[in-house]
């Protein structure tokens, strides 16, 4: 069982896959995001005359959304025309403008958050620990860029609507497939389904994060 803060009680994570630690060694991207990636490479092209104002441009014709913009700016600590290559790579968001915290479930939340956050922190320690590339976010950077984890975000959720439960943290992976979100009573710690709760506080848990997604979009 994990705890909110990341601890670990009576269960050991998963430990990655030989094939899984070669796939991060080979490429730190996933598909969708090489494709948006990919998306903002040739849009940059377009206003190459005006690096300083990409940013703006990125966001006028709806490749990113303003927020996107400012945040990955504010991680990177320079304009997003002045991106190196690897700047590209470190600092491009996870999705486009076009994302809709609904239009995802949140197993499919917890998995993209947790396949970069794993990608990452694999990378650092590659990075430290056998002279790999440096072209990791630190914490900071990564929660600057990225936002809180969204299973913290849904904890707190539950919180403010009074309920005593926690969304456990996933296991660090880079698996393609979905994360099983786990809710657990704070109190028995026994897993606990959605369908348990009521109506009314289930809309108050999706009420929640869907007002902090749009904030810091």
């Amino acid at each position: 069982m994990v705890q909110p803060d990341g601890g670990v009680i009576g269960s050991l994570p998963r430990l990655l896959t030989s094939v899984e630690l070669q796939s991060v060694a080979a490429s730190n991207q996933f598909p969708p995001r090489e494709q948006l990636l990919a998306n903002l490479r040739n849009a940059a092209e377009q206003y190459a005359g005006d690096p300083l104002g990409l940013g703006s441009h990125l966001a006028t014709y709806g490749h990113l959304t303003a927020s996107q913009v400012m945040n990955a700016e504010l991680a990177s600590g320079k304009s997003i025309g002045l991106w190196s290559d690897n700047d590209w790579v470190r600092y491009t968001p996870l999705e486009g403008a076009g994302g809709d915290l609904f239009r995802f479930s949140l197993g499919e939340l917890f998995s993209i958050y947790n396949q970069a956050r794993t990608v990452n922190q694999f990378t650092q320690w590659l990075a430290e620990t056998h002279s790999g590339p440096g072209d990791f976010l630190t914490h900071e950077e990564f929660l600057v860029l990225h936002g809180e984890p969204p299973w913290v975000v849904m904890t707190r959720a539950l919180e403010t609507i009074g309920l005593p439960y926690f969304f456990e943290s996933p296991v660090a992976s880079v698996s393609s497939e979905h994360t099983e979100p786990r809710m657990v009573d704070k109190l028995s710690g026994r897993a606990v389904r959605a369908e348990e709760l009521g109506q009314v506080q289930m809309c108050g848990v999706t009420r929640f994060p869907r007002d902090s997604w749009i904030s810091r979009r």
